[in-house]
């Protein structure tokens, strides 16, 4: 899946259908505004609410726009987003077959009008009454081009293990990633690579003219890992902010957590050279490790019910054996499997299936 030059710019004009706004005077000239919203949606109802509920007090009209990309919903989300009352909002139709996480937020950004353009995942929760202040602000302060909000699980809606396990991850992570060098990237481990473009597109905020010149890498999954990458080789630092926290967590199935983790292992071996997982006896070690720790944090965590901690044992099983096999399995090439190997040849049909399958039509989930 090589990264491709953006086409983008040239094709969204006609990709896709045209735009419909409550009222096109309310929407005042770009300068006027300072933030736009972008929020893809696709049958959102169970999760858009809580999501608005969350930022409409942060709203100023004369500052701020709201621009929904929806996705043929059926659910009742477009009559819920004609009933929010505020008055700068624009919602964009998007033919479910065209989605992309990356040009749909592109043509997002061509719709929107503010200065920074704000991308938000329909089901996240920001946690906040300055969620959005915190989330623009190395951008208002100058130390950035991009930043992103920081990813919580709620211990009451989400995996209470997963939580306790990882609620921490930002700590140690820098405040601001300054750009490299194509020397120096080079020079960097693969997993240094990585660490360094680690982004996130639930909650994340961009100079939209920077943004609508560089343009997300056209790729099927991953695009906000890409455009960290694109940033910091063209001389533009991303900031983390650590103030901006949001929840935001699925309860995926195993099959899709497969295809994900396939889809994501292509990508950033693609982008950084990195294998998260190359042969099958590390597999199984990883497996096996993670297996026995969650396993340990299921019975050691506190504040859980009996029952709720099965439920979540559980979960985990499944989770890891679908997370690594997925893994695993993307970093399979076809010339690289012996023909004895029958399970890696059947393992590199089933990747080249989910490649199919993906590239046709992106992931619904960020």
């Amino acid at each position: 899946m090589p990264e491709k030059l953006s086409m983008i710019d040239a094709t969204l004009t006609s990709f896709y259908p045209a735009s419909s706004a409550r009222d096109a005077n309310d929407i005042e000239p770009q300068s006027a505004l300072e933030i736009s919203i972008v929020i893809p949606t696709i049958d959102s109802m169970q999760t858009l609410p809580r999501l608005i509920d969350s930022i409409l007090g942060q709203l100023d009209e004369s500052r701020h726009e709201i621009v929904f990309l929806d996705s043929e919903s059926v659910d009742g989300t477009l009559e819920f987003i004609d009933s929010i009352p505020f008055a700068k909002i624009t919602t964009h139709p998007i033919r479910r077959r065209d989605f992309s996480h990356s040009r749909t937020r592109m043509f997002g950004a061509q719709a929107a009008r503010g200065r920074l353009v704000v991308f938000l995942s329909d089901d996240v929760v920001p946690l906040g009454e300055q969620f959005l202040a915190d989330l623009c602000k190395p951008l208002h302060e100058g130390s950035a081009a991009a930043s992103y909000g920081v990813s919580l699980i709620c211990n009451q809606t989400g995996d209470p293990l997963r939580a306790h396990r990882y609620n921490g991850w930002y700590r140690d992570r820098p405040d601001v990633v300054l750009p490299v060098s194509e020397g120096t990237w080079n020079l960097l481990s693969p997993r240094q690579r990585y660490d360094l473009c680690r982004f996130d597109n639930c909650a994340s905020c961009f100079d939209r003219k920077l943004l609508l010149r560089v343009g997300f890498p056209d790729v099927a999954y991953g695009e906000d890992i890409a455009i960290a990458r694109r940033l910091l080789l063209s001389g533009y630092p991303i900031a983390l902010a650590k103030k901006a926290k949001f929840c935001h967590w699925h309860n995926v199935g195993y099959r899709y957590l497969l295809k994900r983790m396939c889809i994501d292992q292509m990508l950033v071996r693609d982008l950084f050279g990195l294998v998260f997982i190359g042969n099958m006896p590390k597999l199984v070690a990883i497996i096996f490790l993670q297996l026995c720790l969650y396993m340990l944090l299921g019975v050691t965590v506190s504040g859980i019910p009996v029952r709720r901690r099965l439920h979540w044992i559980i979960y985990n099983i499944r989770f890891i054996l679908a997370d690594n096999a997925g893994k695993y399995m993307g970093c399979l090439e076809n010339n690289e499997v012996p023909a004895w190997n029958i399970l890696g040849r059947y393992l590199v049909r089933k990747k080249e299936a989910i490649q199919e399958e993906v590239l046709k039509l992106s992931l619904k989930r960020d």
